[in-house]
């Protein structure tokens, strides 16, 4: 799989109309619809100007080797555990290339976040970061204003538990407020048992940009969707300031064999379907969740399935879900 893309900034993104059920029914059955591959094809051959651009807003980079380690992932995770870097993710393309990704921190030092952002500074490839800092934390605003200041820290993720507990703390609240007035983004990870409480959230403060990570682990589609998740993404979707990435598809899947999870589009399109519903083309964005995303499939198979599920709309809407909403999402402006 290749996708060519360029390095050119477009303007802000456009609010496309809603693809009605019945369109969108119509094209997962197969009737009207061209094979992904050849919209990919297409855009190939289009000028260099409009071609596909893709930004992948979920991928984890770390260094095992440095001198103080890494808490996160552990040594007896053999898959994870090894030195992965920008120049690792290139690789693990396949061929396929982006424009941009953000990254996530899941370590929990203070001092990470540095780490990251430095990185960024070397790195073209690094469009944002979402650090890792405690909102609950008497230091939380001098530690924001410290990473904030630089543009390439975008936000911060929380654990969806957290927004459960502290939905009326005055001190978490206050950070909110402090992120959504810096215009920066929340993202959340955690399951349907979250949906709720962030909508919640997102309705105290409109102005901040909230980002579901990984669908919300609705669970392997092939055992049932949820009544609690359909119903919870629907209450989600509702909040025109909620986003939901596209991402950890395959991770739903405990297969016995790392990597062998399936990548079919028809496996996933009933919980997909779903998603669509509730968040339509301008909410909706592409994460890869490298390398963890390896425990399920492969990452060129993981972008696959993705654009395999976008390429059923118009060409314009796969640009926006993969390269304009991520950028809304996370507030990165024309440079």
């Amino acid at each position: 799989m290749t996708i060519h893309i360029n390095n050119s900034q477009s303007s802000k993104p456009r609010i496309l109309p809603q693809v009605s059920r019945r369109d969108f029914a119509l094209s997962a059955a197969g009737f009207s619809i061209a094979p992904w591959l050849s919209q990919l094809a297409a855009a190939q051959n289009t000028a260099a100007s409009d071609r596909l651009r893709v930004l992948d807003t979920h991928v984890h980079f770390y260094d095992p080797t440095r001198p103080q380690g890494i808490p996160w992932p552990k040594s007896d995770d053999k898959l994870l555990y090894r030195r992965l870097l920008p120049a690792d993710y290139v690789t693990a393309l396949g061929g396929s290339r982006v424009d941009g990704v953000i990254v996530v921190e899941a370590s929990s030092w203070l001092e990470d976040n540095q780490w990251l952002l430095d990185l960024a500074g070397r790195e073209r490839l690094i469009a944002g970061i979402v650090g890792h800092l405690n909102p609950d934390a008497p230091e939380f605003d001098r530690q924001l204003k410290r990473f904030a200041a630089n543009p390439k820290f975008r936000g911060i993720r929380v654990g969806g538990g957290t927004i459960t507990k502290k939905l009326d703390d005055k001190v978490f609240l206050a950070s909110m407020r402090t992120m959504a007035d810096k215009g920066l983004t929340l993202d959340v990870i955690g399951n349907a048992s979250m949906l709720a409480p962030v909508a919640s959230l997102a309705s105290k403060f409109p102005s901040l940009r909230i980002v579901l990570n990984h669908l919300a682990g609705p669970g392997d589609p092939a055992k049932g969707i949820p009544e609690s998740w359909r119903e919870g993404m629907r209450t989600a979707g509702a909040q025109k300031n909620i986003y939901c990435k596209v991402s950890g598809l395959v991770e739903l899947v405990k297969s016995d064999e790392p990597g062998k999870s399936p990548t079919s589009l028809d496996y996933y399109r009933e919980l997909l379907d779903v998603l669509w519903e509730a968040m339509g083309p301008e909410r909706l964005v592409y994460g890869s969740n490298w390398p963890v995303c390896e425990r399920g499939a492969p990452l060129p198979a993981v972008q696959k399935l993705a654009m395999e599920f976008f390429s059923l709309q118009s060409r314009e809407t796969m640009e926006e879900i993969c390269w304009e909403n991520g950028r809304a999402a996370y507030g990165i402006s024309n440079q």
